[in-house]
């Protein structure tokens, strides 16, 4: 037989269906047919010689024909000419189905299309012959190859998580049973350890009895959508903590503030009605209360304003080199003058000389008055503070130890917070509010430093502000003016 494309010319005398008519005219040789006269060339070129035609015979009606060609010269027997007919006869039959059959092949294709585009897995379960579909971007999906043949009742619920299993088994029961809508959210485990979240939707039928025969389902894959959620979810969460925290620190910082103005406003009034009648020593203990509650409201005020133009980042800084002998003495002595007068021991292990650091000098003595004042305030009359200056390998380390009452062992990492010690203040055990340790912490990472607190054995904590090699400009170090700079803190009290 030979094979190529033949001209067709349907005007020609050869391929009119109506001379063709209802039996089979054959041309045993192309050569000498004078049908062939327009093609013969060409044919002949192709290596063929005969050519049996049958007419795709229907209700009657013949609508088309079948041709068979050979390279010899001879005609069909009859078994020959009764298999063609019936060839021919199947074959009218597909063309007369085409037309019905091409919307059902173009929905089909519709369907096959929009599922591949929207990521869309299918599968179909004939549950009375217990066969299992699964198209192969289903098993794409689940991790599987295209050679991978699902079974029924095992594949899937083998690779759903442990944790999902039940509740997706209880999904497909009511289904089944009650005909309840069968939608839910699922993970697949995956081949490398990991899971994808999966949305699944699938629609059963039932026979007469009531009994299921079908389940088909699809199954898209949600990981992404899942992730937004949670992401969102934990802003969210987010976003209420932090709202109610504010809440709770608006309420704190009131009663902070309502704390010293009620001290001074009541000894205004003393002093007011008194004046006259009272002792010098009354008088300059008055004056001591009025003036230790205006430091207490200045500081809590200043805290909150360093906090909030910390988080505003509208705090500017301006590198210099700066010698920490002279920073460490004048935050001592802004500590010691407001207290009024020195409370505690101050015991000092400081290398000599100090070094020369490269930082901004308003910022770096911030820090070590908010860390000095919190150990004071920590600490009860008579205690102990302590600082020591060091090298851990390259980097500079500032510890500020006290022996404040009462250890802070669990809440010790909470004590750098902003809003650590509220709930003590609203249950009226504490009369400060700790800012300074907060803003010290920002500071510090400025530098690109860090600063962690730990607390001791017994009481107390220690702080540990550590700052990069890189603020030590070359390792350098520099001795300060002596008895000037360090007139505060050759003072062993604070």
């Amino acid at each position: 037989m030979a094979t190529g494309e033949i001209p067709f010319d349907p005007s020609a005398e050869a391929w009119r269906s109506d001379a063709v008519g209802k039996e089979a005219p054959t041309v045993a040789d192309i050569f000498s047919d004078p049908a062939w006269g327009a093609f013969r060339e060409f044919a002949l070129s192709q290596g063929i010689r005969t050519c049996w035609s049958f007419p795709l015979l229907a209700d009657d009606v013949v609508h088309g024909i079948l041709a068979i060609h050979h390279e010899e010269k001879r005609r069909p027997d009859e078994r020959e000419i009764a298999v063609a007919r019936r060839l021919a006869r199947l074959a009218a039959v597909a063309v007369l189905r085409r037309p019905a059959d091409e919307p059902l092949r173009r929905n089909a294709e519709r369907h096959a299309l929009a599922a591949q585009g929207a990521d869309i897995g299918i599968w179909d379960w004939d549950i009375e012959r217990d066969t299992l579909y699964w198209s192969p971007l289903l098993k794409t999906m689940a991790g599987l190859s295209p050679e991978d043949e699902p079974v029924p009742g095992t594949t899937f619920n083998d690779l759903l998580h442990s944790e999902d299993r039940e509740r997706v088994e209880e999904v497909l029961e009511r289904h089944l049973a009650e005909r309840q809508p069968f939608d839910t959210d699922c993970r697949l485990r995956l081949p490398d350890g990991g899971h994808r979240w999966v949305r699944i939707k699938a629609q059963a039928t039932w026979n007469a009895d009531g009994q299921p025969v079908r389940l088909a389902g699809c199954l898209y894959d949600i990981t992404d959508q899942r992730r937004a959620e949670d992401k969102l979810r934990a802003a969210w969460d987010a976003a209420e903590t932090a709202s109610r925290a504010k809440s709770l620190f608006l309420a704190a910082v009131c009663q902070e503030l309502q704390t010293p103005l009620d001290t001074i406003l009541g000894m205004e009034e003393i002093l007011k009605d008194a004046v006259p009648n009272l002792p010098g020593t009354r008088r300059q203990e008055s004056s001591a209360t009025v003036f230790r509650s205006g430091q207490q409201l200045l500081g809590l005020i200043d805290s909150i304003l360093d906090m909030a133009r910390l988080e505003a980042e509208q705090v500017e800084f301006h590198e210099e080199t700066v010698a920490l002998a002279a920073v460490l003495d004048e935050a001592i002595q802004s500590v010691r003058l407001s207290q009024r007068e020195p409370r505690h021991r101050l015991t000092l292990d400081l290398p000599s000389p100090l070094p020369v650091l490269s930082a901004d000098r308003r910022s770096l003595k911030q820090v070590l008055i908010n860390v000095l004042s919190d150990a004071v305030k920590s600490t009860s009359n008579n205690g102990r503070v302590a600082v020591r200056v060091g090298r851990i390998g390259e980097d500079l380390e500032i510890v500020v130890e006290d022996d404040g009452t009462g250890r802070i062992h669990d809440v010790a990492p909470s004590v750098l917070h902003p809003l650590y010690r509220i709930e003590d203040i609203m249950a009226r055990r504490r009369q400060d509010i700790t800012l300074g340790l907060f803003v010290a912490k920002v500071l510090v990472e400025r530098h690109g430093g860090t600063i962690q607190v730990e607390s001791k054995p017994d009481r107390g904590k220690i702080v540990y502000i550590k700052l990069p090699a890189e603020r030590l400009p070359g390792g350098m170090v520099r001795q300060v003016d002596g008895p000037r700079a360090w007139r505060h803190i050759a003072r062993h009290v604070i």
